[in-house]
């Protein structure tokens, strides 16, 4: 390979690294999944175009790419594969992560790598603090060969104590391949690809303005970017704008090799971290001639290669060295495109996509191994609990069966009622698990007196075997390296001071939904743990994080360990506090620790108050005190005037009493965050989300509560879309309303398990919030309101008559619809479609009367989205009995839910489950979606008789068999409305005796679209009977035998479906073509039914006989096939018609055959 450059060594060192990489690899490449976090999924920039490649370049190595948002949760996959997106990726899943930012942290429990893309500068910009935590969450570094950024990285890794495996690998930001072929000339042009910032304002970073205002001018560049960018238009009165260019990681490639002319102007930012824009890769993969400004990297790699010009001098001065190369380029384009050509065999040698991806791939499971070091010590985990939540506790043991490279010993502090019942399964398998498993039941008991965890480590601490111990509890998550990294970092020689303790990084999780680990946001909570024991005295917060540490089992045993039985919380803070004083904490640096906010918020305060643990710690340094401790607030007694032994205080309040919230009410107690001061009308909500926070009192057995919020809404300034509502309790997403200017009463009702909860904490969440402007658009107050509250209580549910169902009325689901009193909670009603989460939802009602074939009609869609991959399939329960369970599509359609006897209370009470298998998060909102409802409807399957023609009129005898798809029944005739429609009936058992029998059906019809007769599949019972041929100018009967395995001596259910080949369409004045009628009719029905006995050709005889009858009886049902119907009377369109069981309808004459299959017809003369 050529080694021209300035530094040849630099490119022999590149050389080398990939020759000893991928040549190590023994057999076929490795291949593997990669989960790549899109930083901004809403936004299209240069770090989706940078995945797009990726995505390629993934596929050309037979390796592939997860793109997920930044929690973890995939939004498309490289090979369109379809991926679920309700769940964040794990360790099973993919092989490790790639970040482009350092806005996207590692969240979830993947190895991940971090690209040193970014200039130093862009971490300060951004806010160096929590930039950096960000950063130091990922597991290892990849470098672009920017030498100041790669030790920023590494002395930051090396703070932490991070093991090194090596150099860094190498991941450039080059396009994948294939590459374009040189093709410079005469006309070759500038390329140009970015945003005028200088006009938006921002001079700052358009420094290059003034250059591009005169490189267009002189007609020699091609600008490509966006049209419009924060409400102006950057490019506007450039004649050489070429428009947008769609970031699909291959159209920039292909642009910049039309021009010609690569122009890759670095910033200093750039320029002074080492850090090459993905420009010059562009320009060598598209195969031009690069013009730079001075770069290291072009320097180390690249000087041979590219022209440079000097940018100390100004923008003009730069526009007439540009112009000189320009000319120099066009004077000799063959020696433009060998430089072009050699530059491309440099980037497919060196610096491609593809081969770096490869090495890496190649390298990781050795660096992933190397990282981790050998396996740890054994540790005695600690879990104390004196709840009831057998899935809390479910989750915390299945994180620690997951851990990885440490033997973990149990020691479980369990109430005895749990241990002996619901947690009797999951002792069982923990001992099966681990290699020792102690059970301790004598601390948190009913007779136990505020016992806390301080009681909890002291009957414990006699069962710690091992060097090393943690303490767990629920509301906590663990990565699988998480107590692994704990026991490395214990052992590692202390240093300045014996290391008597680890700390983990933090990770909080936040979700949506009901239910559990549903959509979880997650955020770098921190990774540095003080170092000041007073800090461990101050920051209580320190104490209620017991998982993120791992101690000394010394601790335990200590003499001052005799003060933990007088310690909840503050146990904790005692280890850290003895740490502290006679050593020091080593720190991981490694977020490897989830802290779950919602089981945080709703716990139940500690039975002993935080200033009386803090003195009580105090009191451990009594006669050895520590300079400078800070002041602890007075405890005094717990009698009439002393403080309460509980806190933090969570107020309780009272069941049925509605409590106004404004100024000086005692409601303003239950404010936790979010709210605004009180005023005399309520208080507003200052941003999206306001919290309420306490306890309900005297609740007893009470199961069956509602909450109820008075709530007033702004609607949004911009459209002016009324305001909605989400009302969410301890995580769960109960409601979503729409609200008014004036407060109106939401209720909703609490879950059984819910309603239990120690304490609640109530989300109201705006789906909009801004200042408040007056009419010219100026801000009069800066707050962002959006809800104003003005009342809240908690109520025992009221026990009021259910709605009751009528049969055969459509009750719609809807917002303003009828059925709205239905709805019992699970459901979103909107104007379009009323909505299910990711929960059951329940619908109550009363039958008054039963008959023997109920069923309700429930009109569905399933929610349309491109997150949508698997069906949602939805389960039907009726009092808790399954019923039914089907999938629901993307198109609206009706599905039949069965109400059998058995499962209806005595009094026809009815209880309607709905359980969609999941839901779908829709992004940029805050909701979670499965299936929408629209309307409901009571039916009954009446019995059909052999031989009775059932006319399909207003006053006719078979206008109760029509299902979906008919439109409105009309005098003479029903039409169909669209392409299908269903009859549906029962047949009696006994009421046929073996005969033969066939469908009859009278038909009539419009044209189709191309003018010729629609022809209608005719199906019974999904079974297809033959296909009709209508006329749109007479009535056709059809008569369409039944297979012989439909007579049945049992009860059979009758379903006739009618299919137009053709779509229908709206009745247009043929001249205006205006619409006279938008619904969409092409075939009518005026009467069926089931006849017994062979089909016969009708006698000559007889026809004639009809002949006459028909010129008698007069031509009325003709009408119904011309289009509309609400003239024709019902009086002459039924006269002549016999409906008793007989043969044949008489007043036809026999046109021949009209349908596919063994079908005879008579048509009558319109």
């Amino acid at each position: 390979m050529d080694m021209t450059a300035d530094h040849p060594a630099a490119l022999a060192k590149l050389q080398a690294y990939f020759d000893q990489v991928l040549g190590e690899a023994a057999g076929a490449p490795r291949r593997a999944t990669i989960a790549v976090p899109l930083t901004w999924p809403e936004i299209r920039n240069a770090e989706y175009e940078v995945i797009k490649r990726f995505c390629n370049a993934a596929e050309r190595i037979g390796s592939r790419i997860i793109v997920t948002d930044n929690n973890g949760y995939p939004v498309w996959s490289s090979d369109d594969a379809p991926v679920d997106k309700t769940r964040q990726l794990g360790p099973d899943d993919v092989d490790f992560m790639i970040s482009l930012h350092f806005e996207s942290p590692r969240l979830i429990d993947v190895p991940s790598y971090y690209a040193i893309w970014q200039p130093v500068d862009f971490y300060f910009d951004f806010g160096y603090e929590p930039s950096v935590a960000k950063l130091l969450t990922h597991s290892d570094g990849l470098s672009c060969s920017a030498d100041p950024s790669d030790a920023h990285f590494q002395a930051l890794m090396a703070s932490c104590g991070r093991n090194r495996p090596g150099h860094l690998p190498y991941l450039f930001h080059s396009p994948s391949g294939p590459y374009f072929e040189p093709k410079i000339t005469e006309e070759s042009r500038l390329f140009y690809i970015g945003i005028n910032w200088e006009r938006l304002g921002q001079s700052k970073k358009g420094r290059f303005h003034e250059l591009l205002r005169l490189l267009d001018d002189e007609k020699l560049i091609d600008i490509y970017g966006p049209r419009t960018f924060l409400g102006a238009k950057p490019w506007e009165g450039y004649d050489c704008y070429r428009g947008e260019l769609p970031f699909d990681g291959k159209s920039v490639v292909r642009a910049l090799h039309n021009s010609g002319i690569c122009l890759a102007m670095s910033s200093k930012a750039h320029q002074d971290s080492g850090v090459m824009s993905n420009r010059l890769f562009e320009g060598l993969a598209a195969g031009t001639a690069i013009i730079a400004n001075p770069h290291p990297f072009i320097d180390k790699y690249f000087s041979d290669l590219v022209y440079q010009v000097d940018d100390t001098v100004g923008d003009e001065e730069i526009f007439f060295q540009i112009t000189d190369i320009i000319t120099e380029i066009r004077a000799d384009p063959e020696a433009a495109n060998e430089r072009a050509r050699k530059g491309q065999e440099r980037l497919r040698d060196l610096f491609s996509l593809e081969k770096c991806l490869q090495a890496l791939i190649t390298q990781h499971p050795a660096r992933t191994a190397a990282r981790r070091g050998p396996d740890a010590a054994p540790i005695t985990v600690i879990f104390p609990y004196a709840g009831q939540r057998l899935s809390a506790v479910r989750e915390v043991l299945e994180d620690l069966k997951a851990q990885a490279g440490v033997a973990i010993e149990l020691v479980l502090v369990w109430d005895p009622v749990f241990a002996e019942g619901a947690g009797k399964a999951l002792i069982e398998a923990a001992q099966a698990h681990f290699p020792r498993v102690t059970v301790i039941t004598d601390v948190f008991h009913q007779d136990a007196l505020q016992p806390t965890l301080g009681a909890a480590l002291h009957a414990a601490r006699g069962h710690v075997t091992t060097e090393a111990f943690a303490v767990v509890s629920t509301g906590e998550r663990f990565f699988r390296d998480h107590f692994r990294s704990l026991a490395q970092a214990l052992t590692v020689p202390g240093g300045r001071a014996r290391v008597l303790a680890a700390a983990s990084g933090q990770l909080d999780e936040d979700y949506e939904g009901a239910k559990r680990d549903l959509f979880v946001r997650r955020t770098v909570a921190g990774l540095n743990m003080p170092s000041d024991p007073r800090d461990v005295l101050v920051n209580s917060d320190l104490w209620r994080t017991p998982g993120r540490y791992l101690f000394s089992a010394g601790l335990l045993t200590s003499a001052g360990a005799e003060v933990l039985p007088l310690l909840d919380d503050g146990a904790t803070g005692y280890l850290l506090l003895q740490t502290l004083i006679g050593g020091r904490v080593a720190q991981t640096g490694e977020a490897g620790y989830v802290r779950i906010i919602p089981d945080a918020v709703t716990r139940m305060p500690s039975a002993q108050r935080i200033a009386r643990q803090q003195q009580f710690l105090r009191d451990t340094l009594r006669f050895d005190p520590l300079p400078g401790l800070p002041p602890v607030p007075p405890v005094t007694g717990t009698g009439l005037n002393g403080d309460l032994a509980v806190a933090p205080f969570v107020p309780r309040i009272f069941l049925d009493e509605m409590m106004d919230v404004r100024t000086g009410s005692a409601a303003l107690q239950y404010l936790d965050t979010g709210f605004s001061h009180p005023e005399a009308g309520g208080i507003w909500i200052d941003g999206g989300v306001g919290t309420l926070r306490f306890r309900i009192a005297n609740a007893g057995k009470i199961e069956d509560m509602q909450i109820a919020l008075m709530l007033a809404g702004r609607p949004a300034l911009a459209d002016n879309r009324p305001q909605h509502v989400t009302v969410a309790v301890n995580g769960m997403t109960l409601g979503y309303f729409q609200l008014s200017a004036q407060p109106v009463a939401i209720t909703v009702r609490l879950p059984v398990g819910l309603a239990k909860a120690e304490v609640l904490q109530v989300r109201i969440i705006a789906d909009h919030a801004e200042p408040v402007r007056n009419a010219e658009g100026a801000i009069v107050d800066p707050r962002r309101l959006g809800i104003l509250l003005t009342g809240v209580g908690i109520f025992r549910s009221a026990k009021v008559p259910l709605p009751e169902l009528a049969p055969d009325l459509d009750y719609d689901l809807r917002r303003t619809g009828n059925g709205r009193p239905l709805l019992v909670e699970g459901c979103f009603p909107e104007e379009e479609l009323t909505w299910l989460s990711d929960g059951p939802a329940l619908l109550r009602f009363r039958i008054r009367e039963r008959m023997p074939k109920m069923r309700l009609e429930l009109d569905l869609i399933a929610v349309s989205s491109e997150t949508q991959h698997e069906p949602i399939e939805l389960t039907c329960k009726i009092n808790d009995m399954p019923v039914a369970r089907f999938k629901v599509g993307e198109r609206m359609s009706t599905h039949v839910i069965p109400l059998p006897a058995e499962a209806m209370g005595d009094m026809g009470n009815c209880e309607l489950t709905l359980e969609p298998s999941h839901a779908v998060r829709m992004y940029g909102g805050n909701r979670i979606l499965s299936v929408g409802l629209r309307r409901l409807r009571l039916s009954n399957l009446d019995p059909i008789e052999p031989d009775v023609e059932y006319l399909t009129t207003s006053t006719g005898n078979g206008k109760s068999f029509l299902r979906e798809g008919f439109s409105k029944i009309e005098p003479v005739a029903t039409w169909i409305d669209g392409d299908k429609a269903r009859i549906e009936g029962r047949l009696e058992p006994g009421e046929f005796s073996g005969e033969a029998m066939h469908l009859e059906i009278r038909a009539g019809s419009r044209a189709a679209a191309d003018g010729e007769p629609h022809r209608c599949r005719v199906m019974l019972n999904g079974e297809e009977l033959g296909t009709i041929t209508l006329d749109p100018v007479k009535v056709i009967t059809a008569r369409l035998p039944l297979p012989p395995t439909f007579v049945t001596d049992k009860e059979a259910d009758l379903r006739i479906g009618l299919e137009l080949e053709a779509p229908a369409l709206p009745v247009m004045d043929p001249v205006t073509k205006k619409v006279l009628d938008p619904r969409r009719l092409g075939m009518n029905l005026l009467a069926f039914r089931l006849a017994t006995g062979e089909i016969q050709p009708e006698p000559e005889a007889d026809l004639a006989a009809d002949a006459d009858q028909t010129e008698e009886d007069g031509d009325e049902p003709a009408k119904a096939t011309k289009g509309r119907t609400e003239d024709a009377g019902s009086a002459k369109a039924t006269k002549g018609r016999r409906t008793a069981r007989a043969g044949r309808v008489s007043g036809h004459t026999n046109s021949g055959p009209v349908s596919s299959g063994p079908v005879s017809a008579s048509d009558k003369e319109s």
